[in-house]
């Protein structure tokens, strides 16, 4: 079995990898659990479980990412979880996969993050194809100016509108609204202007989120969120 601390000290990224399950519940002790706990500095825990294949198949010194793969039978656990409108704890039944799951880790502007990639997307061997595997597919056909400028804010992609989307938000301008948020599963990105048509979000001002700088936007965006793969049983981490 693959040793991982030292494909992630490679890239100056702390992890612990530990032989003790942290998710609370029943069937714990057997499947693979990640983590990013602790606050200046975070690190990375790693549960391998049992009988699972886990290991590092590509890293990157100056993006300071890996790229992470594990291979687990489908097990069938409970874990205990907070209900915030039960105002107490659950127990909640869980499935793993057995497919081959892909996971991106590293460090992101200000913060330690992990990005589980979209499933049955071919050959990913590098951190370079994951970041192409993350994009949002819905850019192709939009038409989008061949200069049109791409900015990044954690999993949210913002793109300068076209004429057509311009003019659009102008026939819908009276459902503006001021200071809403993305709607993240983590930390709320707050927007100044936000607008949303269908199941299209267009943004303009300010980009707000605790983890990341800014993004001061003069004219509407279009807004993309990226392919990661919602998992229930992770911590994720924006």
């Amino acid at each position: 079995m693959q040793r991982l601390t030292p494909h992630f000290q490679k890239v100056n990224l702390p992890v612990i990898v530990t032989d003790k399950p942290f998710a609370r519940g029943r069937g714990t002790d057997k499947i693979f659990q990640m983590t990013i706990e602790g606050n200046r500095p975070e690190t990375f825990r790693i549960f391998k479980g049992v009988g699972n294949d886990v290991k590092v198949v590509a890293t990157d010194a100056k993006k300071q990412q890996v790229l992470l793969t594990v291979k687990e039978p489908k097990r069938v656990f409970i874990e205990r979880v907070w209900d915030k409108d039960k105002h107490r704890e659950v127990d909640v039944e869980r499935v793993t996969s057995e497919e081959l799951r892909r996971y991106l880790c590293g460090m992101d502007e200000r913060h330690l993050f992990i990005s589980e990639l979209p499933k049955g997307t071919g050959k990913i061997n590098t951190v370079d194809d994951a970041h192409r595997w993350l994009k949002p597919k819905e850019w192709a056909g939009t038409n989008r100016r061949k200069d049109a400028k791409v900015k990044r804010q954690g999993e949210w992609f913002f793109v300068d509108v076209t004429e057509k989307e311009r003019e659009l938000i102008e026939e819908k301008k009276l459902a503006i609204l001021k200071d809403t948020a993305l709607p993240t599963r983590g930390k709320k990105h707050t927007c100044d202007f936000y607008l949303k048509v269908g199941d299209v979000i267009f943004i303009m001002g300010r980009v707000r989120h605790a983890d990341h700088k800014t993004a001061l936007f003069s004219d509407w965006q279009r807004v993309y969120r990226n392919n990661e793969t919602a998992t229930d049983y992770h911590k994720w981490i924006d």
